[in-house]
């Protein structure tokens, strides 16, 4: 009778524990890939600022609760600041960190533990981006013309960011007719901004000496890129050009040729070149950064491996693509 009560308080004891761990797991993920969860969910804490946060290594299933060769865990990634579009809030990742120091795995992203009080939304806090022009009317003797302008609040990562109408802001300035008393006057459209490279070059990042050579510590390691090291990227910036028009006076009728300027967005091409790698492993003393085809120290011993991938980009001279202007000749 002993044995049957003590068997049933350890069934029921498994039971307990394995609805705690759920209902504790729950508690702190919510995942916004799934679209049933929005930023005032219950199940996030509360905070009044990013300093409040315990940003250390959360440890969701440890090696006694896998095969033993790996565990769980939530890693700090960034704290988003408030927009039009959210609250302030957090953002984990999940990782699989494997016992014998292999690199980890990244199992989930936009996992938020975190937020501000959904009464501190603001939905008037954009954060615009620059003014793109979009049409154009050069003006005549007899017309004033117009230039239309148009900027986008940008949106940031995440399936948070839904709060707030996103609507776009216009704006339109005035070109004043053509007259000798009254001269052309062109707005000057805001340049866009240069983006680093959103394609990685065909060359491939390996290590000198290779992997298998690696015995004797200290032990240095050349990484560099074999193969190009160069993508091209192309974006677009403000070119002026000039052109000639002959003008009446309304009052004389006298015509008169003059040199006037304008402006359009015009293509640019730019070469952009790996200029520092950043170099991870177990067997390194912290991450680094150093230049392509620079030297790592590995002063660790263990079993692990390297990796590298590019931290940054050298840009080369922007040049114009070439074609003609909307009028007359570049300057």
């Amino acid at each position: 009778m002993k044995r049957i009560k003590l068997k049933t308080k350890i069934i029921i004891l498994i039971i307990l524990v394995v609805y705690l761990t759920q209902y504790v797991y729950a508690q702190i993920r919510i995942d916004y890939y799934d679209n049933r969860y929005y930023i005032d969910d219950p199940l996030i804490n509360v905070v009044s600022g990013e300093s409040e946060i315990d940003k250390s290594e959360k440890i969701i299933l440890d090696y006694d609760d896998t095969d033993g060769t790996y565990k769980t865990v939530f890693r700090f990634y960034t704290w988003w600041h408030a927009t039009c579009h959210h609250v302030g809030h957090d953002e984990w990742i999940q990782y699989k960190v494997f016992k014998d120091g292999s690199p980890p795995e990244m199992q989930g992203t936009m996992i938020t533990l975190n937020q501000l009080p959904l009464s501190t939304y603001d939905a008037n806090n954009h954060n615009w981006g620059e003014w793109a022009e979009i049409e154009r009317l050069e003006a005549t003797e007899t017309d004033d013309g117009y230039v239309k302008y148009k900027r986008e609040c940008k949106y940031q990562k995440g399936w948070w960011a839904t709060l707030g109408a996103h609507e776009p802001d216009y704006k339109t300035e005035v070109i004043p007719k053509l007259s000798i008393k009254n001269p052309i006057v062109t707005p000057t459209p805001t340049p866009t901004l240069k983006p680093k490279p959103s394609a990685a070059p065909i060359g491939k990042i390996k290590f000198d000496p290779p992997s298998c050579e690696w015995r004797n510590l200290p032990q240095n390691v050349r990484v560099y890129v074999d193969g190009n090291k160069t993508t091209t990227q192309y974006d677009s910036d403000i070119r002026q050009y000039r052109y000639t028009v002959t003008v009446t006076d309304p009052v004389t009728l006298e015509t008169t040729t003059e040199t006037r300027t304008g402006s359009t967005y015009w293509r640019v091409e730019q070469d952009w070149t790996i200029d520092k790698l950043l170099v991870t492993g177990p067997l390194l003393d912290g991450d680094k950064i150093i230049d392509a085809g620079g030297t790592i120290t590995m002063t660790k011993e263990g079993i692990g491996q390297l990796n590298a991938c590019v931290y940054s980009w050298k840009p080369g001279t922007a040049k114009w693509v070439s074609g003609d202007p909307p009028r007359g000749s570049w300057f």
